[in-house]
């Protein structure tokens, strides 16, 4: 969950990030968020869509499922 905060707290690179606009390109209400929030991680099936959408790999989103070993796959290591 912390890591999740710094990351919004930090705007994940982008100004003027929020919950809401996260939800906007999620397709989901502003409290769906805020639960992903209190639990730590996005939901791996919206993980890909914030990663094209601002830029941020999947494995910071949600690290339960995008591991070190997703990861290696992934870049081909």
């Amino acid at each position: 969950m912390e890591q999740l905060n710094k990351l919004l707290e930090k705007g994940f690179g982008k100004p003027n990030l929020s919950k809401s606009h996260i939800a906007k390109i999620c397709g989901v209400q502003v409290m769906t968020v805020q639960l992903w929030f209190k639990r730590g991680y996005i939901p791996a099936q919206y993980a890909p869509k914030l990663e094209l959408a601002l830029n941020i790999p999947v494995e910071e989103l949600n690290p339960k499922v995008f591991t070190k070993e997703w990861s290696d796959y992934r870049h081909g290591g």
